[in-house]
């Protein structure tokens, strides 16, 4: 009876970990956000890599733009231009060494964030943070694992 008992935990809390990545499949950064300013058009190029299947669905619905700090622009969109890689021109004022940060914001979850300094490089330190929901899965995965482990060893130990 607790053998049958331990069991259908561990399948219930397998089938619900296993259907909530499912859901979560889905749902991922922009790829990649890459910026270009012209200095002598204002003219700030924003390329974007963002793979997804149906482009009207799930599709980079914000784009935020600040200039030293200030938001300059926070345009809204209601599908992605193609169903991968794809750039948005913008009319942007920025002095030399002005730094210029773009926010891409995916409808489904995720964000990628980069930013320029005019007439330099990419101003991008780097960040150490694990993108979309793959932190989660993986906590998600190892307490599975972990109460998993410990109901079999419970569930042993009671039956000897």
């Amino acid at each position: 009876m607790i053998k049958k008992r331990a069991i259908s935990v561990i399948i219930f809390v397998s089938l619900l970990f296993f259907s909530s990545t499912a859901l979560n499949v889905r749902a991922h950064n922009p790829a990649s956000v890459i910026l270009d300013y012209n200095s002598n058009t204002e003219e700030l190029t924003v390329y974007i890599v963002h793979g997804v299947s149906d482009r009207f669905s799930h599709y980079i619905d914000s784009i935020s733009i600040t200039v030293n700090g200030s938001m300059v622009l926070n345009e809204l969109y209601t599908s992605q231009l193609t169903s991968s890689a794809f750039s948005y021109v913008y009319n942007i004022t920025a002095n030399e060494s002005a730094r210029i940060q773009v926010t891409a914001n995916c409808n489904v979850g995720g964000i990628n964030t980069k930013c320029i300094i005019v007439g330099g490089d990419s101003c991008d330190q780097g960040g150490g943070d694990i993108p979309g929901y793959l932190g989660l899965m993986i906590i998600l995965s190892l307490s599975t694992i972990l109460l998993s482990t410990i109901t079999y060893k419970n569930v042993r130990k009671r039956l000897k």
